[in-house]
C-alpha cells in the first residue's frame, strides 16, 4: 500500500471522527436547551399549581367563615324564636290575668247588669264590658 492511500484513510477516519463529534457536540446542546426549556416550562406550571392551591385555600377559608356565620344566625334565629315564644305566652298570661279581673270586678259591680253578672258567674266567655258611668248626676 501506498503511503498516500494509507495518509487518506487516515485524513478520512479523522473526518469523520470530528462529523460524529460535532453531530455529538450539537446534539448534546440541543438536548440541554430542550431540558432547559422544560425545567422552565415545569417551574411556570408549578408556580400555577400554588397560586391555585393558594386561591383554593382562601376559598376555603371564605366557605368556612360563611357557613361560621350561616350557623350563627341560625342560633340567633332560634334563640329569638324561643324568645319570641316566651312573650308570646307571657302575653297570654297577662291577657287571661287580666281578664280573669275584668270578669272579678264585673261580678262584684253593682252596675253591670244581671245578665251578664250570671254569664260571668257561670264562667261564660263573653267579652268583658266596662262599666259606663251613670249618666244621672
Amino acid at each position: 500500500m501506498d503511503t498516500s492511500i494509507v495518509l487518506w484513510i487516515v485524513v478520512g477516519v479523522i473526518v469523520v471522527i470530528v462529523v460524529i463529534g460535532v453531530v455529538y457536540y450539537f446534539s448534546k446542546q440541543r438536548r440541554e436547551a430542550t431540558a432547559a426549556a422544560d425545567r422552565r416550562k415545569a417551574e411556570d406550571i408549578r408556580a400555577q399549581a400554588q397560586e391555585g392551591a393558594e386561591d383554593a385555600r382562601k376559598n376555603d377559608a371564605e366557605a368556612q367563615r360563611a357557613a361560621a356565620e350561616a350557623e350563627l344566625g341560625r342560633i340567633e334565629a332560634d334563640r329569638l324564636q324561643r324568645e319570641a315564644e316566651l312573650r308570646q305566652s307571657e302575653a297570654a298570661t297577662f291577657q287571661a290575668k287580666s281578664e280573669e279581673q275584668f270578669r272579678e270586678a264585673d261580678a262584684v259591680d253593682p252596675d253591670v247588669n244581671d245578665v251578664r253578672r250570671d254569664d260571668v258567674r257561670r264562667g261564660g266567655d263573653a267579652a268583658p264590658e266596662r262599666p259606663r258611668p251613670d249618666p244621672t248626676p
